[in-house]
């Protein structure tokens, strides 16, 4: 079914002459002028479906989702209308094409409706499609072909190189056979002590075809020999240059192998720590003790360079824990440090809280850890609200020397940590 131009014309008349895209909020506004301005044949179907997305404001959902999010949010709003409105699949989509036309003068990639998901989740117009946005990392897929399409030709090449050596050793042998009877001719000529001329006469004709025939075989097979030994030199010539190549497109896998995922996190620990550790990270925290919630992670990476860590706290009813006069836009706190190639590095973050009285309850917490727009990592942090007495725990000597991002620092580096009491910035020695 493809998108009614006379409906399309319609809509940009509505929306050009009588109030805009606001305009499409108002389905019956719009269904009426409809009535006057879309007069032609086989159009109720077109329309009900059109007036059933304004409706459920489907506009402003589509006005409210990025650019590349579009194609996907149709497909869900399409499956929708066909779930609850029992309309054709196939004219819910065109419906919601010709509102994206409407809106913003093109059509993205279109999804037909058997393409969607079985599972998704009904969508409401509270709802607000740009939360839990998941970002993906593509593949190279010809890169990764350019690679098998290198090991198959370095297949196929050392196969050849085995036939080849094959014939030269054959030709080898070949060569010493004629060596060893032209050893025997003369061998045996030495031993001639007398003879009839004519024995003599046709033992030498003999001998001498034997070797004119020796010899010339003998250059025949030096001269296969000679193309054998040049078209294996030529192999091995193409077979450097395709392991060149390959190494070349490994090696450029490796950097976008590199460039996608350069920061594993494989652990992230938590504690609670005012001027030292109160309860190191690990260990049970409880909500009458907490002053600054401190992750600690561990990770593997794959650079040498500074990097900028963004933590986000979330409590437990799902909010995000932070302050926006200071906090970085969309989480609690950022970090920067040193980044060095190698495995099993720990960093200990820079902590959230008060220095002076517990801003945390008790609950399942969560911590994440961001990098580049990517969650590195997640959490769950349960804080216990068992009363205990306060009690201070001193750090272990090799945290004493840890200054926050930087191993192994003598003396330990003073740390910054934001009081949201009252707004500034304490300075605690690890």
């Amino acid at each position: 079914m493809a998108m009614n131009m006379d409906l399309l014309n319609a809509l940009k008349k509505i929306v050009s002459q009588y109030g805009g895209l606001e305009t499409l909020g108002d389905a019956q506004r719009v269904k009426a002028l409809l009535a006057d301005l879309a007069t032609g044949q086989n159009l109720k179907p077109q329309k009900n479906a059109l007036i059933a997305c304004i409706k459920q404001s489907y506009p402003a959902i589509l006005q409210n989702v990025l650019p590349n999010e579009r194609g996907e949010t149709k497909a869900k709003l399409a499956e929708r209308l066909n779930r609850e409105e029992g309309l054709d699949p196939v004219l819910c989509v065109d419906t919601l094409d010709l509102l994206e036309v409407v809106l913003f003068g093109e059509v993205s990639a279109r999804l037909e409706p058997n393409g969607v998901a079985a599972s998704l989740m009904p969508l409401s117009i509270s709802e607000n499609v740009n939360d839990d946005i998941v970002f993906e990392m593509e593949e190279s897929g010809d890169l990764l072909n350019a690679v098998f399409e290198k090991d198959a030709e370095i297949a196929r090449l050392t196969a050849d190189t085995e036939r080849l050596t094959a014939d030269i050793k054959h030709l080898t042998q070949e060569k010493n056979q004629i060596n060893n009877e032209n050893r025997k001719i003369k061998k045996s000529l030495g031993k001639m002590k007398s003879g009839l001329i004519a024995a003599i006469t046709i033992g030498v004709v003999g001998i001498v075809i034997s070797i004119v025939v020796g010899y010339n075989k003998y250059r025949s097979m030096e001269s296969e020999l000679g193309v054998a030994q040049s078209n294996l030199s030529a192999t091995q010539t193409n077979l450097s240059a395709v392991q060149s190549d390959l190494s070349t497109a490994q090696s450029e896998l490796h950097s976008l192998e590199s460039s996608l995922l350069p920061i594993n996190v494989t652990a992230i620990k938590v504690g609670n720590r005012a001027d030292e550790w109160l309860t190191p990270a690990g260990e049970k925290l409880y909500a009458s003790q907490m002053r600054y919630l401190s992750p600690v992670i561990t990770c593997n990476a794959i650079l040498d360079e500074e990097v900028t860590f963004y933590i986000k706290i979330i409590q437990p009813n799902g909010g995000l824990f932070n302050n926006s006069a200071i906090s970085p836009k969309g989480y609690t706190n950022s970090t920067t440090a040193q980044m060095i190639r190698g495995n099993d590095q720990t960093f200990n973050l820079i902590g959230w809280g008060n220095a002076d009285r517990s801003l945390y309850w008790a609950g399942e917490w969560t911590v994440e850890v961001w990098y580049n727009d990517a969650c590195l990592r997640s959490e769950k942090v349960m804080i216990n609200s068992d009363p205990v007495q306060l009690k201070v725990v001193p750090a272990p000597v090799a945290e004493l020397k840890f200054a926050p991002f930087v191993k192994r620092v003598e003396p330990p580096i003073p740390l910054l940590q934001w009081n949201l009491r009252s707004p500034r910035w304490s300075t605690i020695i690890p």
